[in-house]
């Protein structure tokens, strides 16, 4: 316990005080002890207070549409207008490439004498 001197009381008023409810008590039986009515009432009414209550449900978010998911996933309304005006740039310099862009390309064209450059993927499905 506590070192305490003012506090702390000697082994010899602890004895007495022990042997002094040895005197004056009964050895108790647990199945002879009833609660008071007054007791289980106020031990029934805490309990019923402390009983979770039912919750109201929830409404689930509305479902978004897959479009609109894809739609986030670029960045809005303006992520989409850039990758449709990125891809329509794309395809029209496919289709027809300005002069300037064939001789760039020229640049980067490795001529080997061993490889017949005009030949194509074309060629293999022609091939039997």
């Amino acid at each position: 316990m506590t070192n305490d001197p003012k506090n702390a009381l000697s082994d010899i008023k602890l004895d007495a005080m022990f042997a002094a409810a040895r005197a004056t008590s009964e050895p108790l039986d647990a199945d002879a002890i009833e609660p008071s009515p007054a007791l289980l009432a106020a031990i029934l009414r805490d309990a019923e207070a402390l009983q979770p209550q039912p919750q109201p449900q929830r409404a689930s978010p509305p479902r978004v549409p897959f479009w609109r998911e894809c739609m986030d996933v670029f960045g809005g309304w303006a992520g989409v207008g850039g990758l449709v005006a990125a891809s329509v740039t794309g395809v029209m310099i496919g289709v027809s490439p300005p002069e300037s862009l064939s001789t760039v390309t020229a640049l980067f064209e490795v001529v080997d004498p061993y490889v017949d450059s005009t030949s194509g993927f074309a060629d293999l499905l022609e091939e039997g």
